[in-house]
C-alpha cells in the first residue's frame, strides 16, 4: 500500500509543473531507437525505442540483467527549454521481468533531460528511473541512465 501511495504522489509531483504554454514538443510520428547505459549493479545496458504521438510518447526499454530480462513501457511528456535543443520529460509506466528467482512486475517513473543535435539525427539523454516491484523479492531502487538514440 505504501508503494502505491508513493507512486501516485511522485506521479502527481512530476506532472504538476507541466503546462501547455505552446513550447515545441516532438512531432507526431517521430521514431527514436538506441541504447541505454544503466547504473544498476546487475544491468549494464539496454535497448530503447520511442514513438512520438504528438501529446506525448511511448518509450519501451528492453534491459538485460545478469540473471534475466526486463521490459519496461513508459508514457512520457516532453517539453522544450525555451528555444534551445534541450528538452525535459517526466513519465510513468510498468515493467515486467523474468529472472532466475521468478517474475517481477512493477511500477516505474522516469524524469530526464535530452539534447537533440541540430544538424544530425541524434539524441543524447540523461535520466533518473525509480522502479517499484510489486510481485517479487527485488527491492525498489533508482537507476540513472545515459541514452544515445538515432532519430528517424
Amino acid at each position: 500500500m505504501k508503494r502505491i501511495i508513493l507512486f501516485f504522489s511522485l506521479l502527481g509531483l512530476a506532472f504538476s509543473g507541466f503546462s501547455q504554454d505552446g513550447r515545441k514538443t516532438s512531432k507526431s510520428g517521430d521514431t527514436n531507437i538506441g541504447i541505454r547505459l544503466s547504473s544498476l549493479q546487475d544491468s549494464y545496458f539496454g535497448l530503447t525505442f520511442q514513438q512520438n504521438l504528438g501529446t506525448g510518447r511511448i518509450e519501451t526499454l528492453l534491459e538485460r540483467f545478469d540473471n534475466g530480462l526486463m521490459v519496461t513501457a513508459l508514457w512520457e511528456f516532453q517539453q522544450q527549454f525555451g528555444s534551445s535543443n534541450f528538452y525535459w520529460y517526466p513519465g510513468a509506466g510498468l515493467h515486467l521481468g523474468g529472472y532466475k528467482e521468478g517474475i517481477s512486475f512493477g511500477i516505474d517513473l522516469i524524469a530526464g533531460i535530452e539534447y537533440r543535435f541540430p544538424d544530425a539525427p541524434f539524441i543524447l539523454s540523461l535520466d533518473l528511473k525509480p522502479h517499484f516491484p510489486l510481485t517479487s523479492e527485488r527491492k525498489e531502487g533508482i537507476s540513472t541512465g545515459l541514452s544515445f538514440r538515432y532519430r528517424f
